[in-house]
Order: C-alpha cells, then structure tokens, then sequence
C-alpha cells in the first residue's frame, strides 16, 4: 500500500510540473527546444505510472503558419456518448476575431484494448461571427490513452504527437455537444461561391495566355474552382447522420 501511494504521489508531483511547464506556452508550442525534451521526458514517465482505466481522448490543430492567423485559446475533446467524440480548437484570427474549428465522429474501439479507439470525423467545421463554412475532407485519426487520473488525461496519435488534456474547467463550457452540427451559412455560401467564381475566370484569363507554364496555372486554378463547387454541393447533404439522435 506505500509503495502504491507513493507512486500516486510521483505521479501527481509529475502532472504538476507538466501543467506548469505548459502553462502559457499555446500548449508547449512555444516552448524553447530544451523544456520541450524535458516535456516529453515528463510524459514518458506518466506513460510507466499506473493510471485508472477511462476513455480515450485526442485532438490537434498546429502548423506554423496556422499559429501566424490563429492565436488559439482552447483545445477542447469531449465524449459525449460512448460512440460519439467531439474535438474543438477555439481560436482568435489574428488575435481578435473569435471562431472555432470543430470536429464530430464516431468512436470504434480497437481489438480488446479499451484505451486505443478509431476516431472517424465528419468535415470540419469553421465558425466565425456570422460565418459558417463546412468544408474539407471528412478523416479519421487512431488514438491511445497513455496515462489518466483524476485530474489529467494524456493521449498519442497514431504518429506519435502527444496531447495533453485537463478535465473540467473550460470545456464545460465551451459547447461541446453542438460541436459540428452547423450548417453553411448564407454568408459562407457567399464566400465560397465568389472564390470559385474567381478562380474559374482566373483559370479561363491564363488558359488564354498559351504557353504551358500558364495552362498549366489554369488547371491548378480550375481544379479549386471544381473542389470548391464540390464541397459546396456536398455541404447540401443532410447532416441527420451527424447528429447520432
């Protein structure tokens, strides 16, 4: 019974140096190369700990350019059923506009490992005041529950980025279960079919130029303009599927 305490006690003094390291560095992305070694170190070491047996939990939302026009300020992942998952990264467009990037699947274990599940998302969503636009492929991502407590979750993906998931506080109000189920709004019908319209004359103005190089711009912008009427057309599908009642 010491020996179990104590490694709970090692493993709560581990999570708190983790959460503190973390702490206001957009979830370790900008934490210097070093402290993130130290980081990961950290985390291997919960990995080993014994842990409660729980649900999986996943999400990501991070590329350079992305944190350029995105200044996060929550990622979120619920399981709303024990088939249904919903991922959430709300973020401000360069630094004011408030929105969110939503994600709804459907969660299938894998083989009798309770802690390794397939997670098969819908499109994605994106919100902002006003604007909501579903657009893009739908996916799927594997992930495994490699350390949870009362307090933490820490979760890997399928090629091995760790994520790091506190319980409570601002996911619980952050609207999970609505996560997506919206629709394309009048505005972003808009938006998308100006895009398209302007890349399909974009793509007739260079095909009349003739020489290759430009022909060839003319497909690449005739093939945005044929993704954007696709995702358009696809978005017109009823989303009954989306909502699991």
């Amino acid at each position: 019974m010491q020996r179990a305490a104590a490694a709970v006690d090692s493993s709560t003094s581990t999570v708190e140096e983790v959460l503190n390291r973390i702490a206001g560095s957009d979830g370790g992305e900008a934490l210097p190369e070093e402290e993130q070694a130290r980081v990961d170190a950290l985390l291997e070491e919960l990995e080993e700990a014994p842990r409660q047996d729980g649900k999986p939990a996943g999400g990501r939302f991070r590329t350079r350019w992305g944190r350029a026009l995105f200044n996060t300020t929550g990622l979120f992942q619920s399981v709303l059923e024990p088939d249904l998952a919903t991922n959430k990264v709300a973020f401000r467009l360069f630094g004011c506009v408030p929105g969110h990037v939503g994600l709804r699947g459907t969660v299938e274990p894998i083989g009798d490992d309770r802690d390794t599940v397939k997670v098969r998302f819908q499109r994605p969503e994106l919100l902002l005041p006003g604007l909501a636009l579903r657009i893009g492929p739908s996916s799927s991502v594997q992930l495994a529950t490699t350390y949870l407590d009362a307090r933490v979750r820490l979760g890997r993906g399928s090629r091995g980025s760790r994520f790091v998931f506190t319980r409570g506080g601002a996911a619980d109000q952050a609207g999970m279960d609505a996560v997506g189920l919206h629709r394309t709004s009048l505005l972003g019908w808009t938006c998308l079919a100006v895009a398209g319209a302007t890349c399909a004359w974009r793509s007739a103005a260079l095909w009349r130029l003739g020489s290759l190089a430009a022909r060839c711009s003319a497909v690449a912008c005739g093939l945005l303009a044929a993704a954007l009427v696709l995702a358009v057309w696809v978005d017109r599908a009823p989303l009954a599927r989306l909502r699991g009642a």
